[in-house]
């Protein structure tokens, strides 16, 4: 009896062993199972993006470049190597050029065209109102291929100072036209403008000699 009872006992407890263990391992299953779940969430959360962002880097690189920009223009005379000649012309009077300049823009970019006038080298000055050896010049541009009537110089401010003054047509400045001038010249090479002038000479003159001016047209960036 006591062999049957401690037989009875040793088979019980080995059955107790078998379903602890049995326990055991389906807890370490579920375990598995929770962390490779809750991974899964992390991973479905965004936690991708926080592992990849430990295991990457950031640099950066800065690139340079000077443009080569040329502000050019080039004026072709109404006679080859004089200008424009008023010849002969009496006081106090207007005169205005038969024969227009022609301005393009050979630069590489657009550009805003100023325009200056000063005395080359002889007595008479330039300014806003004729005077003893103060004469006014006055130009104008108009499109290619387009004349001007004499009476335009009047409309607009059309006088030229010994200071840079800026040719626009919302300014109604050396402009016969809303669309002459633009929001700047383009840089086609091919693109000009024709200029006028006109002139009123002094009132006075001290001197009977040929006098002479130069006009420039200046190239600047819009």
């Amino acid at each position: 009896m006591n062999e049957t009872k401690e037989t009875k006992r040793e088979s019980g407890n080995e059955g107790k062993s078998a379903i602890n263990r049995n326990g055991v391992n389906r807890m370490k299953s579920r375990s598995k199972l929770m962390v490779t779940l809750a991974l899964a969430a992390l991973m479905a959360a965004g936690g991708s993006k926080v592992w990849a962002s430990h295991n990457s880097s950031t640099d950066s690189i800065r690139l340079l470049v000077t443009p080569s920009v040329t502000l050019a223009v080039d004026i072709t005379s109404p006679t080859a190597g004089t200008g424009y000649d008023f010849s002969t012309v009496g006081l106090g009077l207007t005169t205005a050029a038969g024969t227009p300049a022609t301005v393009t823009n050979t630069g590489n970019t657009a550009a805003l065209w100023m325009l200056r006038a000063e005395t080359d080298g002889t007595t008479w000055s330039t300014g806003t109102a004729t005077a003893l050896d103060v004469a006014v010049l006055q130009a104008m541009f108009t499109q290619p291929g387009s004349t001007i009537a004499a009476s335009a110089f009047d409309t607009v401010d059309s006088t030229m100072t010994g200071t840079n003054r800026l040719a626009s047509d919302s300014a109604a400045r050396f402009s016969t036209g809303s669309t002459v001038m633009g929001a700047s010249i383009p840089a086609s090479g091919a693109d000009s403008r024709r200029l006028w002038f006109r002139m009123k000479t002094p009132t006075e003159s001290s001197t009977s000699a040929q006098q002479q001016f130069r006009v420039y047209v200046v190239a600047a960036n819009p």
